[in-house]
């Protein structure tokens, strides 16, 4: 797999820059992001070249090492560890464990447990969409008083 770090190099970041740009019907040639299968698992030699059925998944694990290497895994991992923990202080410590918190936190559990096994840099710019829109929506949610007319 060293040999064919290269081409995978940086995915983390591109990934996540297309994913947090424009929607396709604003953007016609806005480039797809999921990858086939069966030629990564090809080009890693994980499967036979003449195979053109199976298909493996990336991960975000390997997504992490394929763009970074080694070090990638264990500043990726702690990255994530870090983000995680910083969510769950916001929503689920800072809002005394409320129902509002719990209810915002739930979303972005089951979006990063639906992409485990893809591309770190989509998954990450899915979540970022979805906090901005959450930020979004506290804004108008949050009772404020209402002020007397002079």
């Amino acid at each position: 797999t060293e040999t064919m770090q290269p081409a995978y190099r940086l995915n983390v970041a591109t990934d996540f820059l297309v994913s947090i740009g424009p929607p396709r019907f604003l953007w016609k040639q806005k480039p797809a992001l999921y990858g086939d299968g069966n030629t990564l698992g090809r080009d890693l030699g994980v499967l036979y070249p003449t195979d053109t059925v199976t298909s493996i998944g990336r991960t975000m694990l390997g997504d992490w090492y394929l763009s970074f290497g080694l070090l990638g895994v264990i500043f990726g991992m702690m990255f994530m560890g870090f983000f995680w923990r910083m969510l769950y202080e916001f929503f689920i410590v800072g809002s005394g464990i409320s129902l509002g918190g719990i209810l915002l936190y739930i979303p972005i559990w089951i979006s990063v447990l639906h992409g485990l096994e893809d591309r770190v840099g989509s998954v990450y710019g899915g979540l970022f969409k979805i906090l901005v829109m959450f930020v979004v929506l506290q804004y108008f949610l949050i009772e404020r008083p209402v002020r007397a007319p002079h």
